[in-house]
């Protein structure tokens, strides 16, 4: 991604579940606006999860992380970087978990949030063959 990506990005991430194998990347953003919500982080021994990139602005809504490491990296943040995370849980984790740089953007679509506490049974029981 390069300047010419700014505010063409734009992505929502909801219902998605990050598990077993995988390291990093889950998901790693630059440049974009990124809408994450009711997701599962369950990716034991990982070396991080949301990777804040350049100028990206991230909005991370009622996920759950579990027994991982480094929920929030920012090591490739620069000043215009935004991750803010509303009703998050983190169950045994260590490494970061604070927000960066203020208030991110409010999504322009209609959606409704599932409660923190029923996203991992709700994520798991659709998840895989059927």
């Amino acid at each position: 991604g390069n300047s010419e990506d700014v505010n063409h990005l734009n992505v929502t991430w909801h219902h998605d579940w990050w598990a077993d194998n995988v390291n990093q990347r889950m998901p790693r953003i630059r440049y974009g606006k990124n809408h994450l919500f009711n997701n599962l982080w369950t990716a034991s021994g990982n070396s991080d999860c949301i990777g804040v990139g350049v100028s990206c602005n991230i909005l991370d809504e009622n996920g759950i992380f579990i027994g991982i490491k480094t929920p929030i990296s920012t090591s490739h943040s620069d000043s215009a970087s935004i991750i803010q995370s509303k009703g998050v849980t983190y169950q045994n984790c260590s490494g970061n978990t604070a927000d960066l740089g203020g208030t991110a953007f409010t999504p322009p679509y209609t959606y409704t949030l599932d409660a923190t506490n029923t996203v991992q049974a709700t994520v798991q029981s659709g998840a895989g063959p059927k």
